[in-house]
């Protein structure tokens, strides 16, 4: 997006010490990811610490084939919702891919609440509770989406810190997803299967761990006792 449309503060969107220290900590955990379970953890704890966040989905290929699409989600999707949105030609997914390319192939939002916005595939966001959208991807040297990345659900209102945080992750998000498929892919047995998704409360809680909260001190914020976060926090390493 050209310079002159954004706003001062947009211009030079620096982050603040605490999203540095929250970005190193990001580039930092991705490291350590190996599988798709590792992936939700990273996603619902460091990523969505630097890009608060409901739903990210994640899509990589080869050529032009978007082999792999995944959904990370804090609360349960249905199949059926996946299905609609993620797949095929003309599912949600493929019209927002193109959107994206139409605008530049840089990173893009889209307000749920901006009248301003025409995008054709809106209504279907809204009908997926989709709202608040920020989407970035990788291209080839022969222009094929590589990877592409659908963020959703971002607590408004949207601007261009977003974007700024957005490209910085970028390069981790893909390589990051590209290693646990590949590992898994390559595994001699089938791939783990996460028999257990986490509860929006485990989530929660997960959120105050990686801010290096106690169980004391993320009992009071929740308004529950220390041993329940402690048997919370127990039943995530469980699973």
């Amino acid at each position: 997006m050209n310079a002159a449309r954004l706003a001062p503060s947009e211009q030079f969107p620096w982050l603040t010490a605490l999203e540095q220290e929250r970005f190193v900590r990001a580039v930092e955990r991705s490291l350590t990811v190996r599988s798709k379970s590792q992936f939700f953890v990273w996603a619902q704890g460091a990523v969505h610490g630097l890009l608060p966040h409901s739903v990210l989905i994640c899509a990589c290929g080869l050529a032009s084939e978007l082999a792999v699409v995944e959904c990370f989600s804090d609360f349960p999707v249905p199949d059926k919702h996946f299905e609609e949105t993620c797949c095929g030609p003309d599912g949600l997914l493929a019209q927002i891919i193109q959107w994206w390319r139409e605008g530049g192939r840089e990173p893009r939002l889209l307000c749920d609440h901006d009248s301003s916005s025409q995008a054709l595939f809106k209504p279907a966001l809204q009908r997926y509770k989709l709202a608040n959208l920020a989407v970035h991807g990788t291209i080839d040297l022969k222009d094929n989406v590589t990877s592409f990345f659908t963020f959703s659900g971002i607590p408004g209102p949207l601007n261009g810190r977003h974007r700024h945080i957005l490209e910085l992750l970028l390069p981790y998000l893909h390589t990051t997803m590209l290693r646990f498929v590949q590992n898994e892919r390559s595994a001699k047995g089938p791939a783990p299967v996460l028999k257990h998704v986490l509860t929006a409360r485990e989530i929660e809680i997960l959120r105050w761990v990686q801010q290096g909260k106690s169980n004391s001190e993320i009992g009071d914020v929740l308004r529950i006792s220390p041993l329940t976060v402690k048997n919370h926090v127990q039943n995530v390493l469980r699973k």
